[in-house]
């Protein structure tokens, strides 16, 4: 059950609006009680994001301290960043990868949908993601700062993970 208070309200009251561009208002609610800014529902449902996701070597992944997975690069958080950075881009931000899933016809958090979806497992696997693994964000959590915020891209399941454990790393260069 969604705990309401006076400020989840707001956010969720101010951006009813944005139901009618890629999320619905349960999705919106939804956003809103896992902790995600008034900034970070308007990017995920109302605006389109413009970046070019980085295909990395696999020296980028292991000699900044990542590992090969499935011929994805899996490191832990820090590492991460550090890739990408090489690479010349930066980490995904949690609202990018939630894109991911809602340009797929995925929904956030909705294990069954998804997984049972062949449009959306079909779809997000020509992106170029995997099902296997979560994907890192840069997105800190504001409250636990020993943990960042991953996607699971395969079920659209957004949790937070401790920083030191290892996940997939997705690079981005924004498009100018």
């Amino acid at each position: 059950m969604i705990k309401l208070n006076s400020s989840f309200l707001l956010i969720v009251t101010s951006l009813i609006t944005l139901a009618s561009a890629d999320c619905t208002k349960d999705e919106i609610i939804k956003l809103a009680s896992k902790d995600f800014s008034k900034k970070e529902i308007k990017s995920i449902c109302g605006e389109t994001i413009n970046i070019e996701w980085i295909k990395l070597t696999k020296e980028e992944c292991i000699d900044s301290g990542g590992e090969m997975h499935n011929n994805i690069c899996l490191a832990n958080w820090s590492d991460a960043n550090k890739i990408c950075n090489i690479a010349g881009g930066r980490l995904a931000t949690r609202h990018e990868l939630k894109n991911s899933i809602l340009k797929c016809g995925g929904m956030i958090d909705e294990y069954a949908s998804n997984v049972r979806s062949e449009s959306y497992q079909s779809c997000y696997t020509k992106d170029g993601f995997s099902s296997i693994y979560d994907y890192w964000s840069s997105t800190s959590c504001r409250i636990d700062k020993q943990d960042a915020w991953v996607t699971y891209i395969g079920s659209g399941n957004v949790y937070k993970y401790d920083k030191v454990g290892k996940s997939y790393v997705r690079c981005v260069k924004d498009e100018k």
